[in-house]
């Protein structure tokens, strides 16, 4: 029965199959994979762009490790294409990279289904078939039990939280099976893993780069229960400016717990060193001590505006120790695992720099680009950065708007303005916001070329009857009362 339901979803679906380059728009897609972030997101893309799911499987013995990356590469400019499958044999630390055709990537229309020549890949099975010049890679794993992120009530949930829905996000992040079973074996040359009674785990990414530093902590291999944990740590770049924001999830006792920067939770750096960690996450009223220690590692490829060439180590047979306390440090779970994936990438001391003070002076005075509208950058990222400074517990949000913007009913620029003043007050109520008139400078994109236009021209028009004045600040007396505001504590 096992095998049987693996082969009929695979059935069922092949005939959803389309060829990525054909089929850039599908009908009715856009809904589907706003749902199932499982799903290919990347139907539209035709430059920067990546897209990888993780399959981590471990044999009920764990005497084998074995993570199978399918995906897609589609490079900065978009002339270069790929399709690829990563392998890391965790006991060995030993990875494959093949390269496949664009033109061999297929996916479905209806659910997570995608094809890679001739393999495939689903929430339910994996079936190899590569041949290569030094390669053999053949063998089929089912999957079944699968235990997806949901709330008490059954709802679907984003890992992501509502960092999910803001735009221009380098990387998101997606779970596909936090724990389920396996059955069946692939063979690698002249090694064989045999998955029968096995535990698997599926999770994927899609964007443009992976952080330049990040944690990642993920076993569901534990000694004495059928539980999971995944942890990822992330330096995050967004508009222009970054932020440590973390993820993850606990499933005990048949309860999923997930937590993150968007929940109010907080972690803490207990101990760092080259090869092991030591992370406290305090919940709403729990903690969790974390103790990790990496053993062997494998290089990994990863991506950097769409291009495969980052080289990353990462192990899948780390030791972990997770602790559940309650507030009145009364253990409620306490287990250890040695098949735990593990990433320590970059300068990991930099995701744990404290900052006290939020300053937000980007701003746009006409919409040119794709995405950088009013909207978004007026009141979308101050909206989003007074959330992050409340979550964050920073003392002071200074936040640069503009002067007149009641007034201003027919602009799209001032009520984008308003609009952004009226979400940070709404989530962090003791920010500083300054109206300031037109800011200038040596070379600003304004002033300089009013000037320039008032000398070239004959004529030059006068708005609002000629009723419009300025009182021009210079950028330095602005900065001056910035750090007045800030040295006296106003």
């Amino acid at each position: 029965m096992f095998f049987e339901n693996g082969l009929n979803f695979i059935c069922q679906n092949n005939s959803s199959l389309v060829k990525f380059v054909d089929y850039p728009k599908v009908q009715a897609y856009k809904a589907k994979k706003s749902k199932n972030s499982s799903m290919f997101q990347g139907n539209k893309k035709t430059k920067k762009y990546f897209e990888g799911w993780y399959f981590k499987m471990v044999s009920q013995d764990e005497g084998s490790i074995l993570s199978v990356i399918p995906g897609i590469s589609i490079s900065e400019d978009g002339s270069t294409k790929h399709a690829f499958i990563q392998i890391i044999d965790g006991k060995i630390a030993q990875t494959k990279y093949i390269n496949f055709p664009i033109e061999d990537f297929y996916f479905s229309k209806e659910d997570f289904l995608i094809k890679i020549g001739n393999n495939i890949f689903s929430k339910d099975s994996i079936v190899l078939d590569i041949q290569r010049d030094s390669l053999s890679v053949i063998g089929k794993v089912y999957m079944k039990n699968l235990t997806e992120l949901k709330s008490k009530n059954k709802q679907r949930q984003k890992i992501m939280g509502w960092f999910y829905k803001v735009p221009f996000m380098e990387c998101y992040h997606g779970l596909v099976s936090l724990n389920h079973d396996l059955y069946g074996e692939i063979k690698t040359n002249n090694r064989r893993f045999r998955f029968d009674g096995g535990r698997g785990y599926i999770e994927k990414d899609w964007g443009k780069s992976m952080p330049s530093s990040w944690i990642w902590i993920q076993t569901n291999s534990f000694k004495n229960s059928n539980s999971s944990f995944m942890l990822s740590i992330a330096k995050i770049p967004w508009l222009g400016f970054s932020f440590t924001g973390f993820l993850g999830f606990y499933y005990i006792n048949n309860e999923i717990v997930r937590f993150g920067t968007y929940s109010k939770a907080k972690v803490k750096l207990e101990k760092y060193e080259e090869n092991s960690l030591n992370l406290n996450i305090v919940l709403k009223d729990e903690i969790l001590e974390i103790q990790t220690i990496k053993k062997n590692s494998g290089m990994l490829k990863a991506p950097v505006n769409g291009n495969m060439n980052r080289r990353i180590l990462e192990g899948i047979d780390a030791d972990l120790k997770v602790k559940l306390l309650d507030e009145t440090k009364n253990v409620l779970f306490e287990d250890s695992s040695k098949t735990t994936g593990l990433e320590l990438v970059g300068d990991i001391r930099e995701l744990f720099k404290k900052a006290d003070i939020c300053i937000n002076l980007v701003g746009i005075l006409y919409e040119q680009k794709k995405g950088n509208t009013f909207k978004n950058i007026h009141t979308i990222f101050p909206s989003l950065l007074a959330k992050l400074c409340k979550e964050y517990n920073l003392k002071h949000f200074i936040h640069l708007s503009a002067l007149g913007i009641n007034e201003a009913v027919d602009s799209d620029y001032a009520k984008s303005k308003l609009e952004g003043e009226n979400e940070i007050i709404k989530n962090f109520p003791l920010a500083t916001i300054f109206r300031p008139s037109i800011v200038y400078s040596v070379e600003d994109g304004f002033t300089n070329s009013q000037l320039n236009l008032l000398n070239k021209l004959p004529v030059f028009p006068l708005f609002y009857g000629g009723n419009t004045k300025f009182a021009p600040i210079h950028c330095s007396d602005l900065t001056d009362t910035i750090h007045h505001v800030i040295s006296n504590n106003i």
